[in-house]
């Protein structure tokens, strides 16, 4: 049977130059290639900081083109029409401020912006009408987003820990909305050891268009069971511990999540059932330079 092979190369380059003490003007540029998938892209940034880097002001813009070629678009296999090669692109800015409040207390605030247009479906997606065939998941070609963030650190000295705070605010022109909440709690041990808590809470609304399924199909062509766009919540607790070697840092991670329609804060009528649960295990090794 046919089956589907990801593997992904990605190159991130960043160049600074200092204007002066107090100002930092970035260059970034990249390029990501998967084999149904490429996305150039590039941005510029600007930081500026007052009060020996106690307040920073910083902002940016980033543009994207990418072009998507599903790699079983002549096979057969999909009972609806597929594409074969597509085109889309992303502009997004951001600002945000960050602020050193003590000793001990950080806080940053940042809103973005986003205007993706062009193919935004999922290539591989299908949307199930009742009594009829299936439909090719077909979305606006254009998409509007904004996202507010906040967060806080904070040190304890008495605990030898840190505790992070994170308010995420998510609304677009398809009428999702989500909230992220996420607090973590970062344990200093003897013998360079660190234990890493974070509890995260999400929940969003769902699509205009999407539809677990459909009675009949839309007048407007679009169609989506896809349960990324659908209304649910979702809970997860990540443990990490990390070991300081040196210039060397060697992490284990474990991480619990799970996604239903009653984390939602909104009652949700039609659970997905492409809703997720799942354990991940992981280890890594870090070297500083």
């Amino acid at each position: 049977g046919l089956g589907i092979r990801e593997q992904r190369r990605d190159v991130q380059a960043r160049g600074n130059a200092y204007l002066g003490k107090t100002v930092v003007a970035s260059l970034l540029w990249g390029y990501s290639k998967e084999d149904d998938y490429r996305a150039p892209n590039t941005g510029v940034e600007l930081a500026k900081s007052w009060h020996n880097d106690q307040i920073t002001l910083s902002g940016g813009v980033g543009y994207s083109d990418d072009e998507v070629t599903p790699v079983d678009c002549e096979s057969g296999v999909s009972p609806a029409p597929r594409i074969c090669k597509a085109e889309r692109d992303n502009l997004s800015g951001f600002v945000g401020l960050g602020l050193v409040l003590n000793t001990r207390t950080a806080v940053q605030f940042s809103l973005s912006h986003s205007d993706q247009q062009g193919f935004l479906s999922d290539p591989y997606k299908l949307a199930f009408v009742v009594g009829k065939p299936l439909l090719a998941d077909a979305r606006p070609d254009e998409r509007e987003q904004w996202v507010a963030q906040a967060r806080l650190r904070h040190y304890v000295p008495g605990a030898e820990a840190a505790v992070h705070l994170d308010y995420r605010y998510f609304d677009d022109d398809w009428e999702v909305e989500s909230h992220t909440v996420e607090l973590g709690w970062f344990q200093n041990l003897p013998q360079d050891w660190r234990v890493d808590t974070t509890l995260r809470y999400y929940s969003q609304t769902q699509a205009f268009f999407y539809a677990p399924f459909y009675f009949t199909a839309r007048d407007d062509g679009l169609a989506s069971s896809d349960y990324r766009l659908s209304p649910y919540g979702a809970l997860s607790l990540r443990l990490r511990a990390v070991k300081t070697l040196g210039d060397w840092e060697l992490s284990a991670q474990w991480e619990g999540y799970e996604a239903k329609a009653g984390l939602s804060l909104d009652d949700v009528e039609v659970e997905n059932p492409g809703l997720v649960a799942f354990d991940s295990y992981s280890i890594a090794f870090g070297r500083k330079f």
